[in-house]
């Protein structure tokens, strides 16, 4: 039979219901079970207008067996994604939350399209707005979209080459090998292609009387540049040194911030970090402790450019470094223990490093040929595995961001240059390694910060 809805909002304003069949265990207590019947049904869409539903007699607007798995006869009608059991006359069915649909007729993945944001069904059902977004169940204009390109990141890395780097690790290695094998690995990957690098060494002079003028050590023995191109430089250069100084890490640590200071103001559209990698606490200079050596690390991260300092502490008397990378704004210190593998913790170090530095900042991309850049008629587009794609909210600044569902912000909401994503949305875009973001230009903005 045919029945005409009559839904109403105080029921469900837009659902979809679909007909599944018999219950395997009817509720023949009410009478009203049909064990071992064979039901055939057909899907339709019924909707807050009115539209025909095809299955058994159903009178919405008198019965009130919508959800609840025990219902008019059946005692285990399963709820799908994003809908609600629905029975009738001992026959199973589902119907679609408010603000999702059933297109591809599919009971195993119940109602997959979010219509508010799904650009390939739009509102309804085979309604696509590509290449355009669909923001909140319309296609409102024509955009350009593009993959949103994470910001550059430039790296300089200060190594210790005391002389207790000569000690041996558990793998027979000593301290020295294992770190600069991590470190031409790193180099040579070609996954590091088009990460800038650069690097020093401390202490600069003799183990009794290291340097600890601050200007030796903000002029890097190769200056930061970008892979593979700057690889030959930087190979050479680890090749030429060995352990045999002191550990001057105070004067090394601010002649680093000093120098990726300045690289900083000359490419203002990168992310620029030091890379502090020692064996030992600080010894020579002063501060030599390690909170006087946070100190010149949070100056660093609070300074303009900001300067975040990453620690790798090659040894397990280093656990207290943590409070020199809290200091660099890093969280906390890698700390590389010399009873195991110290090559490929190093190395895993240096991977997570580059992730981090970067977080989720992107540059703002260029309009078309001929366009200019309307900054308030940019939109954020994140695809996550096996999800539809979500248009995100903007929001003012970092402190607007909503804890639970993210969006973005511009890095200056008056002449950005850079789009971050919100923590909450950055950290599903980090966990996510088939995660797509891309940037639309030419739609209004959508979100609260407007």
């Amino acid at each position: 039979m045919t029945y005409t809805s009559q839904f109403t909002a105080g029921i469900v304003t837009t659902m979809a219901l679909v007909w599944l069949g018999a219950c395997s265990t009817p509720n023949t207590a009410n009478g009203s079970g049909i064990a071992g019947s064979d039901v055939t049904f057909t899907v339709k869409t019924a909707d807050a207008k009115g539209g025909e539903v095809a299955g058994p007699d159903l009178d919405v607007a008198t019965d009130g067996d919508l959800g609840g798995n025990d219902v008019d006869g059946c005692s285990d009608c399963p709820s799908p994604v994003n809908a609600t059991a629905v029975c009738e006359g001992g026959v199973c069915g589902y119907a679609c939350l408010d603000g999702f649909l059933d297109c591809d007729g599919k009971p195993d993945n119940g109602c997959e399209v979010d219509r508010q944001n799904d650009a390939t069904h739009c509102g309804t059902c085979g309604v696509s707005c590509l290449p355009s977004a669909c923001i909140k169940g319309t296609c409102e204009c024509a955009s350009t979209s593009s993959k949103a390109t994470l910001i550059p990141l430039d790296l300089f890395i200060m190594l210790d080459q005391s002389g207790s780097m000569k000690d041996a690790t558990g793998t027979g290695a000593s301290k020295w090998d294992a770190v600069t094998q991590a470190l031409n690995a790193f180099i040579s990957d070609s996954a590091s292609d088009g990460i800038g690098v650069g690097i020093q060494y401390f202490g600069i002079g003799s183990s009794k009387n290291p340097s600890c003028k601050i200007a030796d050590y903000a002029v890097p023995e190769v200056p930061i540049g970008v892979l593979p191109g700057n690889a030959k430089a930087l190979l050479n250069s680890i090749a030429a040194h060995s352990p045999s100084s002191g550990t001057p890490t105070s004067a090394a640590l601010q002649g680093a911030i000093q120098y990726a200071q300045a690289h900083a103001l000359q490419n203002p559209q990168h992310a620029v970090a030091v890379v502090l990698a020692t064996d030992g606490k600080p010894k020579d200079c002063t501060p030599n402790d390690i909170p006087g050596i946070a100190n010149l690390a949070a100056a660093g991260a609070k300074g303009s450019p900001k300067i975040l300092t990453f620690v790798i502490g090659v040894g397990k008397e280093l656990a207290d470094m943590d409070a020199i990378a809290v200091g660099g704004g890093t969280k906390q210190a890698f700390v590389v223990d010399t009873a195991g593998n110290v090559l490929q913790q190093f190395g895993a170090a240096l991977k997570a490093i580059q992730g981090q530095a970067i977080g989720c900042v992107y540059a703002l991309p260029k309009p078309p040929a001929g366009q200019a850049l309307q900054t308030d008629k940019v939109n954020v587009q994140v695809t996550l595995a096996n999800a539809a794609a979500v248009v995100l909210d903007y929001t003012a600044n970092k402190s607007a961001c909503d804890p639970m569902t993210g969006g973005w912000y511009y890095d200056d909401p008056v002449a950005p240059s850079q789009i971050l994503l919100c923590p909450a949305t950055c950290a599903a875009v980090s966990e996510d390694p088939n995660a797509k973001v891309d940037v639309l230009l030419g739609c209004a903005r959508v979100g609260k910060g407007n």
